[in-house]
């Protein structure tokens, strides 16, 4: 058996771990279903595999940014406590669950396609790092529940819940997504999911009178600002610079300066201002990838759709949705933080000497990339406010239940890392406390659970997705009457130009 352990672990962590291998398969499958010649299925799959490795470059020069502003900013704070770092915390686990894992994650995957081909749920989950992640909280918190000795238990109960949670968030987002993007073709496969959703109904409460982030209109001296690239960069400069400045000032030099590897304090500010830059670089490139991999994907999920799973949609990444609102990524981006310190407050003075919650540092990156996921869906549904309340949200969501999960997580709990996103610490939580119980009602338990996700995950479907419930839609009507009025006004000073100009011309 051991020759399948490293098969498996070959498919999971070589194959199914990197997303752009996996969306490259996806559409060669997709193009040959649609019996395209050799070359345009060669070609498809290689621009597809392409556009997520650019995406994945883009994230990487983010991530590059963030990291050294997180640094500056805890030297400067000098807060201690749990960094929320999905890489961090798989590393550790793999090396006493890694066999384990690699067998949730297989055949949590064909989990995932026989429930996408057999009910209601069409949704093809493709973010492979997720689904690395997600197996691996699953092996721990199931280890930890159902004890030592159980490893064929935790692997079957891993890869039904794995393909179960797969194929439910995507639908529970859906309408939320769908509003977003306009149309039905792509779904969201990210377990940052229960903040998006957070954003979304929050964008509804608060922001029914309110415009999109994407129609700030700008003073003419500051038209540049409609570029996003250019705004983003620029925020991130004053952003940087605040707690570079803030750095020299409140920090030894030497320790200062070895923050960015600067060698005195001028190369540290242009460091700093460096790296701003870089993040508006980082957030183009992103940007460009997304829409290199649906323009070759959507076509090809066609074949898939008539051939594999009929009426399937591919789960992606949440960057898909940072071309539909690219101000708002930035505005939730900050605003998560700042929900993200809020948070960390509320943890220190009550959970933390209460309950003996871990206090959970905001990082960068997560902060980024849910927060401004949650941006976008806030600004669907709330404009401008919902954006802001939305990442807010958001930024407290991924900061309280982290905390949470490290109770179950067991002697990992004592890693100084957990899993960041939305969805591992609800779920973990969640599968943790139902198998906490032991013996046979930790199995029940755990069954019960995927049925009724699945179930109601269904009738939601069903009866929500599937007769087009639009959310926000009292928001749309107002949007509507705002633009015929703005049209009303428009056209009336243009019947006025023309009148005035015809009085003109018989007065000549």
């Amino acid at each position: 058996m051991e020759w399948l352990v490293v098969v498996l672990n070959f498919i999971g962590q070589q194959i199914l771990n990197v997303p752009a291998y996996l969306i490259g398969i996806i559409t060669a499958i997709g193009l040959m279903a649609l019996k395209r010649n050799s070359g345009q299925v060669i070609g498809g799959a290689l621009k597809a595999a392409l556009g997520f490795l650019i995406l994945g470059a883009g994230a990487n020069v983010v991530v590059g940014s963030l990291d050294p502003l997180g640094n500056l900013i805890l030297a400067v704070t000098g807060a201690q406590g749990v960094i929320p770092t999905n890489e961090v915390i798989t590393a550790i686990a793999q090396d006493e669950f890694g066999a384990q894992s690699a067998y949730v994650l297989t055949l949590g995957f064909l989990v995932m396609l026989a429930l996408a081909r057999f009910t209601p749920l069409k949704y093809v989950f493709l973010t492979g790092h997720h689904m690395v992640f997600m197996a691996t909280m699953l092996t721990v918190v199931l280890s930890v529940g159902f004890g030592a000795g159980q490893s064929w238990l935790v692997v079957l109960i891993g890869a039904l819940l794995l393909g179960v949670i797969m194929v439910v968030m995507p639908a529970f987002v859906h309408p939320w997504t769908k509003k977003i993007t306009g149309n039905d073709t792509i779904a969201i496969g990210h377990f940052g999911t229960l903040g998006y959703i957070a954003a979304g109904a929050a964008g509804q409460v608060v922001g029914r009178n309110s415009k999109s982030t994407e129609d700030i209109k700008f003073p003419q001296g500051l038209k540049f600002l409609r570029d996003s690239m250019v705004a983003t960069s620029l925020s991130m400069v004053l952003i940087y610079m605040v707690f570079a400045i803030w750095g020299l000032i409140a920090l030894p030099l030497q320790e200062a300066l070895d923050i960015f590897g600067s060698a005195d304090a001028g190369a540290f500010i242009m460091a700093a201002f460096s790296q701003a830059l870089q993040f508006g670089v980082g957030v183009a490139v992103i940007l460009y990838g997304v829409r290199t991999v649906l323009g070759e994907l959507v076509p090809a999920f066609q074949g898939i759709a008539e051939k594999v799973v009929p009426g399937a949609r591919p789960a992606l990444d949440i960057p898909i949705v940072f071309p539909f609102g690219a101000n708002a990524v930035l505005i939730g981006f900050l605003s998560s933080f700042a929900g993200g310190l809020i948070a960390l407050g509320v943890l220190a003075v009550w959970l933390n000497p209460v309950f003996g919650l871990a206090l959970i540092l905001p990082g960068m990156v997560p902060h980024f990339f849910t927060g401004g996921g949650a941006g976008v869906y806030g600004n669907a549904t709330g404009g401008r406010l919902g954006a802001m309340i939305g990442g807010f949200v958001n930024g407290v969501i991924i900061t309280i239940l982290p905390a949470i999960l490290l109770l179950v997580l067991g002697d990992f709990g004592f890693a100084n890392s957990t899993f960041g996103d939305a969805d591992f610490g609800w779920f973990g939580t969640l599968v943790g406390v139902s198998v906490g119980v032991g013996g046979g009602l930790a199995v029940i338990l755990a069954i019960l659970i995927a049925v009724v996700l699945v179930s109601v995950a269904i009738v939601y479907q069903i009866r929500v997705v599937d007769k087009g419930w639009v959310p926000g839609a009292k928001r749309d009507v107002w949007i509507a009457a705002e633009k015929a009025a703005e049209k009303a006004v428009l056209d009336a000073e243009k019947a006025e130009r023309k009148a005035a100009k015809e009085a003109a011309a018989d007065a000549v």
